[in-house]
């Protein structure tokens, strides 16, 4: 009798229904993205000047709904990816990739198989006719140094104008105006006429 109770319990219990990897909106292009260390995500339009400037960026899917579950975000040669963990109505844990390419229109973002690893933190060293990121070591202890060489503020003598010393820049790009870079400090900007940073942005991860 127990017996023909649980066979009954059992046929009862209705299915749980999974859903399907979420089809995700494209994000929009921008020359570079920073990835707080709480998990918010900015775009960095090229005009940028300052921390007003930065445009916050949410993960949707198709119909504008925010994904739920914890969402990685970067860049590995040109290709963007996006990784979901999320735990579907039954209590099983999924992992779903996309990637979406950055070099062209950017107009489309596909579910892939898998994704490359999320590179690590690493120094960066930058030399161009308008700006110098090089590392330094004083007393045993290496640094980055960040130089201006555009001629409104550069004599042209030395390896630019100076602007700062960090412990580690770890990313940067060249924009419309100026530099943006991340550091200890978080992300900072120093414009084209300038030998100063504006604050941008909290610690984190740079990506382009």
């Amino acid at each position: 009798m127990a017996e023909k109770e649980q066979t009954e319990q059992t046929e009862q219990t209705p299915d749980v229904a999974i859903p399907d990897p979420a089809k995700l909106a494209p994000i929009p292009v921008y020359p570079a993205y920073l990835v707080t260390d709480y998990g918010a995500i900015f775009g960095i339009p090229p005009s940028l000047m300052g921390e007003g400037h930065k445009e916050h960026l949410t993960i949707t899917d198709i119909d504008g709904n925010t994904l739920q579950g914890k969402i990685g975000f970067y860049t590995v040669r040109g290709m963007l990816y996006v990784v979901r963990e999320w735990v579907d109505p039954a209590g099983t844990e999924h992992t779903d990739y996309y990637a979406q390419d950055l070099s062209g229109s950017g107009l489309e973002i596909t579910l892939v198989d898998t994704a490359p690893k999320m590179p690590d933190v690493e120094r960066v060293i930058f030399d161009s006719p308008e700006w110098l990121i090089k590392s330094v070591v004083l007393s045993g202890v290496e640094y980055s140094y960040l130089y201006n060489r555009h001629a409104s503020v550069w004599g042209g003598a030395g390896d630019g104008e100076w602007v700062c010393r960090k412990n580690k820049i770890t990313g940067f790009v060249v924009l419309e105006n100026g530099i943006l870079i991340m550091s200890e400090d978080g992300a900072q900007f120093c414009p084209a006429n300038r030998k100063g940073l504006n604050a941008v942005g909290e610690c984190g991860r740079m990506w382009k």
